[in-house]
């Protein structure tokens, strides 16, 4: 790097919700620390506002409560994915506290905003004399999780799914399908856009992309 190596800590899904939030990173805090950098997927909105979201239907309508909000800064979180199937759960409303918390911690983040363009921006960070872009999209989601030109929500990449039976299925009866999975080309046109812009702003760029397939869906949650 221009300004010399650095030491970055990229983390999965970070979800803080217990008695003694601190005691999550009971046995990390000093290592993630220690690193110049800390990155995660923040997995759900961390606020005391918002309702939940009609948009998710009956599904997963979990959240953080603000006094969870201690446990990231003990473990010196300096970066945050938004873009996931769970940080609109309450809501623009429980989005825009989140990224409130975030910015009065001084905790860059990225994946989420009040509209498109927002949601598709870059948050940077400066370490070392490197700047360090991050980017954050998923394709887990519900359509009205997703930012418009209009409303506020997270940057995704919509995905489409084909099923494509096996060769040998008359023979072998119940075998699976062979899965296709194809990203939107104008999606992902865009986030190549969004990639090249933040190079010209950085040294390193690093993309979180939030893909997988979980236990509820019949997945063993491995990232695809």
């Amino acid at each position: 790097m221009p300004g010399g190596p650095i030491t970055m800590v990229l983390s999965g899904d970070l979800y803080v919700q217990r008695p003694d939030p601190e005691s999550i990173f009971e046995h990390t805090a000093a290592y993630l620390r220690e690193a110049d950098l800390f990155f995660g997927n923040l997995e759900a909105a961390v606020t005391d506002v918002g309702k939940p979201s009609e948009a998710k239907g009956s599904g997963a309508l979990f959240k953080s409560e603000e006094r969870m909000f201690g446990a990231y800064l003990h473990a010196g979180l300096d970066a945050v994915g938004l873009a996931n199937n769970h940080s609109m759960n309450y809501g623009m409303d429980g989005m825009q506290r989140t990224m409130d918390l975030l910015d009065g911690a001084g905790i860059a983040h990225t994946g989420a905003g009040a509209d498109l363009d927002a949601a598709h921006r870059h948050a940077t960070v400066e370490r070392g004399g490197n700047r360090v872009a991050f980017l954050s999209y998923s394709s887990v989601f519900v359509p009205g999780f997703a930012a418009t030109g209009a409303r506020g929500g997270i940057a995704t990449v919509r995905v489409s799914t084909a099923y494509e039976p096996q060769d040998r299925l008359v023979e072998v009866p119940g075998s699976p399908p062979i899965i296709h999975t194809t990203p939107d080309p104008a999606q992902t046109a865009r986030m190549a856009d969004d990639i090249a812009r933040a190079k010209g702003d950085a040294d390193v760029v690093a993309v979180s992309w939030h893909w997988g397939l979980s236990p509820a869906t019949g997945g063993d949650g491995r990232l695809v």
